[in-house]
């Protein structure tokens, strides 16, 4: 490719580093890529390239690598030895656990597939087909597993497990994806494998090729990540952790290992193809080997373009790799907050329809039955409970919780009811579940309640909405509402429906010396505009906490 576009015989022994083409430890020549034009232009003259070309030897390839065989045999050998080892020692403390390889079709996955053949036998290949992945990828990995003998792992319909979810409909939700928001990990690479994991049913120790020297992001990885996260029933073991990319490939070469194709077509990585997390030079190669599939990305990324405002310098030049869009909040309050001896009990309408009463079966027995044309439900506990009506998009909705247990209540209940009101159905949770009850059915979430233990876990996993949607909704679980003063006086009124806290609250503004006002024995407080709300409610809630605290000791 380089002599293509330079027009110049280059010799067979070359390394590229970055933007530098490199011989005999020296530079050759850098180059910078031209994206506009499709072009890759030399930062030197040409007859100063020749010039350099004259003093390399011409040694051939199987010379040089019998060269670098014997200056380094033992280094590799001793990173063998150690990968090898590592391999065994994991697999058997992890003896009970279903054995696995996680394979991306990249060199790294290449290595760590014969390091734990030759270290362990027989153990099958899991590829997760994120659906886009290059064609040339999809052939390499049928024919890596059948030269080296590997099980490829597939579904009941011999088709590698995949996410149901279509990438360019989930672009129009929650945007093309960017360094800084890879949505698509959990929703294509995550759940893929987990859909595995959920029909084992049952704990894996997976091998796979991370490097920490592959990124800023992996430079801590630890050599063994046990379970949890992204893939709840996955103990992720990193055989290669320390090794440096030239150590891979000196590997594969010393091995006669095949790879994958789209290396020799100038591809530094070997992922996805609408992949952010690739450099401009990464960029150029995917527009100049794949043209069809990037105007695919193109397409998708003019019309975000367009929606933003943005010119086309920002495709051209790569800048949507680094979106940061804006976050649009809107947060529903409880219209009404009452008290009934021991009991808080909020009420809300919200947007929320039959579907997403699924996410609060966490919470324990979840009811739904018809009455008049609406869906009435209930779930919970004497402790803490949620019930309600749907209709269409919308619900009224009353949360009920012992004043002992409020703050843990309204934590749980704020985190529910988020995913619940902004959840898309993109999967990106499930894999999360360590007990395997969570599904996608046409695009809406199902959580079996045979296998759901009620550990809360799912309020904790990532949601792809809340973390990455430009707008979400959410609901605020507060025991006051606060508005300006309708008589235009510098304060602001705390509506709290149990006088006595009114009251008890007081005393803490007092003692940081905040002008108020009570009114109503202690129901309405007002406070002084000169703090904000902010500082009202941190103040509120520290207060809460240590009452809760107070009342908790009461019932032991």
């Amino acid at each position: 490719m380089f002599e293509d576009f330079l027009s110049i015989e280059l010799p067979e022994i070359l390394f590229r580093w970055r933007n530098r083409i490199m011989s005999e430890g020296k530079t050759l020549f850098r180059f910078k890529t031209d994206i506009k034009k499709l072009k890759l232009n030399s930062v030197e003259p040409t007859n100063k390239i020749k010039e350099r070309i004259k003093e390399t030897s011409s040694e051939s390839w199987e010379e040089f690598l019998r060269k670098m065989k014997k200056c380094n045999d033992k280094i590799l050998e001793e990173k063998e030895r150690a990968a090898t080892k590592f391999i065994k020692e994991t697999s058997k403390q992890h003896s009970e656990k279903f054995k696995i390889i996680t394979y991306s079709g990249g060199k790294d996955s290449d290595v760590v597939s014969l390091l734990v053949k030759k270290t362990l036998g027989d153990i099958p290949l899991l590829f997760g087909d994120t659906t886009l992945e290059y064609p040339e990828t999809y052939e390499y990995i049928e024919r890596f597993a059948k030269k080296y003998g590997f099980e490829l792992v597939k579904d009941e319909n011999d088709n590698f497990y995949r996410s149901d979810q279509d990438f360019f409909e989930l672009c129009d939700k929650l945007g093309p994806p960017s360094i800084r928001y890879r949505w698509c990990c959990y929703v294509f690479k995550a759940f893929s494998v987990g859909k595995f994991y959920k029909n084992l049913n049952e704990e894996a120790l997976a091998f796979s090729g991370i490097r920490r020297a592959e990124s800023l992001s992996r430079k801590n990885y630890p050599a063994i990540k046990e379970a949890g996260g992204k893939i709840a029933r996955q103990v992720l073991a990193h055989p290669i952790i320390d090794w440096k990319e030239a150590d891979v490939w000196f590997y594969l070469f010393c091995n006669n290992m095949i790879c994958n194709p789209l290396y020799e077509m100038g591809h530094m990585r070997v992922g996805c193809w609408p992949c952010p997390n690739t450099g401009p030079s990464m960029c150029f190669y995917r527009m100049l080997t794949h043209p069809h599939l990037w105007n695919k990305l193109k397409k998708v990324l003019k019309t975000y373009a367009k929606k933003m405002g943005e010119s086309n310098d920002w495709i051209d030049n790569g800048w949507w790799r680094l979106r940061t869009p804006g976050r649009n909040k809107k947060v529903v309050d409880p219209f009404k907050v009452t008290k009934t001896g021991s009991h808080y009990k909020l009420h809300y309408r919200a947007p929320l329809d039959v579907y997403a009463l699924e996410h609060l079966k966490p919470l324990g027995g979840l009811k739904v039955w018809k009455n008049n044309g609406f869906h009435e439900y209930s779930v919970g506990s004497q402790n803490f409970s949620v019930s309600g009506n749907v209709k269409g998009k919308e619900t009224n909705l009353v949360l009920a919780c012992k004043q002992q247990n409020y703050l843990d209540s309204k934590v749980l209940f704020e985190k529910l009811m988020a995913r619940a009101i902004n959840c898309i159905g993109c999967g990106g949770c499930v894999s999360s579940c360590p007990n395997g009850a969570m599904g996608i059915t046409n695009r809406h979430l199902f959580i079996d309640s045979t296998k759901c233990n009620y550990c809360g876990l799912c309020a904790k996993s990532n949601c792809m909405a809340l973390k990455f949607a430009k707008d979400r909704i959410q609901i605020k679980a507060n025991l006051f509402g606060m508005e300006s003063c309708m008589e235009g006086k510098p304060m602001n009124h705390l509506t709290i429906p149990d006088g006595s806290i009114g009251r008890k609250f007081t005393e803490i503004l007092k003692m940081k010396e905040i002008d108020f006002e009570v009114h109503e024995d202690g129901k309405i407080v007002c406070v002084s505009n000169k703090i904000t709300k902010n500082e009202i409610e941190k103040l509120f809630w520290n207060f809460i906490n240590q009452q809760t605290k107070t009342n908790k000791q009461k019932y032991l």
